[in-house]
């Protein structure tokens, strides 16, 4: 990693550059590293991705990563170096991310989550599925296609054969408020 740009500070040290991995094969690399003398203590030392603005008028800036009114430098994401990433703006080096991903949202009801199949300029259009932990510790899925609330399916990868005795419409598929309607599949994929 000799071509690129390395930064150090506090002992710490990045690197923005290309690593070559094979012939004719070149990996782009952002690195970071803590101390360059062991025994120095650690971190967290992480990768954070910033937007700064002054968003929606306020120009109040804090040090405090969880107060709302401070947009001047809203953090999208953090990477630690134990491969551990948290996407929003809750953390802080005492309030790191537990899990390879954790999601977090501002104080919104949006979900924390989605996958989508196919995008539409209308959020709840198009077919995508939504994951959000309620503020009771409660996880919602909800899977839509074209607005209509869809099913959960666990257990096969493929929608069952249009002849086939397996509805993905019927809403006994998986519990379906608050009452439990789980339906056994068949042994073989749908």
């Amino acid at each position: 990693m000799r071509p690129g740009i390395v930064f150090t500070h506090n002992s710490d040290m990045m690197y923005v550059g290309p690593r070559a991995n094979t012939q004719d094969v070149t990996d782009a690399v952002i690195a970071w590293a803590d101390n360059d003398q062991p025994g120095q203590g650690l971190g967290p030392d992480v990768l954070r991705f910033l937007f700064t603005s002054s968003g929606n008028g306020t120009t109040a800036i804090s040090n405090n990563v969880l107060s709302d009114n401070d947009w001047d430098g809203v953090e999208i994401a953090r990477m630690m170096g134990d491969a551990r990433m948290g996407v929003g703006h809750r953390w802080s080096n005492t309030i790191l991310p537990k899990r390879a991903l954790d999601v977090v949202r501002r104080n919104d009801d949006l979900p924390q989550f989605r996958i989508t199949r196919t995008p539409n300029v209308i959020d709840t259009l198009g077919i995508h599925g939504d994951f959000q932990t309620s503020p009771f510790g409660n996880l919602h899925i909800v899977p839509r296609e074209s607005g209509l609330v869809r099913n959960v399916a666990i257990g096969f990868f493929h929608d069952p054969a249009p002849n086939s005795t397996s509805n993905p419409s019927d809403p006994s598929v998986l519990d379906v408020g608050g009452v439990v309607r789980v339906r056994k599949l068949e042994a073989a994929q749908p």
